[in-house]
């Protein structure tokens, strides 16, 4: 009977690679009828897999070049922004100089607001809507999804770029701490320098043991980086 093919319930996940794309629902009802399951809750992880691998096909892992690459053209969009910010600066010298020279905090604070938010909203944001790319990442023809190739939420978008910029910001607090004297101990200045480094080169080799070249933090918010269908 077209639809209703034969299945084993040992192995649903090759059972459902090899059904076609309307048979779906068919195999989810025969799969609950044959296990007894009467809840989309208890769908079991490896079954979810094979639906993940039959919707979205192959999920081909994406290498540390492609996203080198596709950060290289978002970067073009960061550096006109920057560059706009340099000749908005000579308009409102007289404001801003005090903001960066009066201590080290408050130039912390004026940067994050100026640059490093806006950068990490243009990226969240990104990954977040209807593409879930930056303009690099479309570029690429990448896409940010969930593990199982689920869209992300925009909680999930926030919290990923946030660990993903964890190392820029921090070493922002570092530099504004050694340029303006602060009350901070040298020692502390060079283990939190130490720490941007270490982390900045654990974000780069993570995905290199990763079976689905995920970084640390695409690990942690449970995303990862797929090629677009």
């Amino acid at each position: 009977m077209s639809g209703l093919l034969v299945y084993s319930t040992a192995d649903p996940v090759e059972s459902f690679k090899k059904l076609p794309y309307s048979s779906e629902a068919v195999f989810l009802l025969k799969y609950y009828e044959a296990t007894g399951q009467d809840s989309l809750n208890v769908i079991p992880d490896y079954f979810l897999r094979g639906i993940a691998m039959h919707i979205h096909g192959n999920m081909k892992s994406v290498s540390l070049g492609t996203r080198i690459i596709a950060f290289l053209w978002d970067y073009v969009i960061i550096a006109s922004y920057l560059l706009l910010l340099v000749g908005l600066s000579f308009l409102i010298r007289p404001w801003l100089v005090p903001l960066f020279t009066t201590n080290a905090l408050l130039a912390e604070i004026t940067g994050f607001l100026f640059i490093t938010l806006p950068v990490y909203l243009y990226f969240a944001i990104g990954e977040f809507s209807k593409s879930h790319a930056t303009w690099g990442k479309r570029k690429m023809g990448i896409v940010v999804s969930g593990i199982r190739g689920q869209s992300i939420g925009l909680g999930s978008s926030l919290f990923r770029s946030a660990l993903k910029f964890l190392p820029w910001e921090l070493a922002h607090f570092t530099i504004w701490h050694m340029v303006i004297p602060s009350d901070y101990p040298d020692s502390i200045i060079y283990v939190l320098l130490a720490t941007v480094y270490g982390l900045i080169l654990f974000y780069l080799i993570s995905p290199l043991w990763s079976k689905n070249k995920q970084t640390i933090y695409d690990v942690i918010a449970g995303t990862v980086i797929r090629y677009k269908e």
